[in-house]
């Protein structure tokens, strides 16, 4: 299990584990040893606009999956 959800979201999109858009079941098989609600808490949490103004990670999509936001 990886300590830290995001890096391991990184290396499974660089890996090619995980495919662009993803959802919380997509992150859960590619990520797992976490709680299975912590997946989709993490998501909506780190979603650009969180209303709790967390880091924004991820980019929410019409069909409700979600890309990692890229960085410069």
């Amino acid at each position: 299990m990886k300590n830290n959800l995001l890096s391991c979201v990184k290396e499974a999109i660089e890996k090619k584990k995980l495919k662009e858009p993803f959802d919380a079941k997509d992150l859960m098989a590619a990520c797992p040893g976490f709680a299975e609600k912590y997946y989709g808490i993490f998501l909506v949490h780190h979603r650009k606009g969180n209303p709790i103004k967390l880091p924004e990670i991820f980019e929410r999509n019409d069909s409700g999956k979600y890309t990692l936001i890229k960085r410069k």
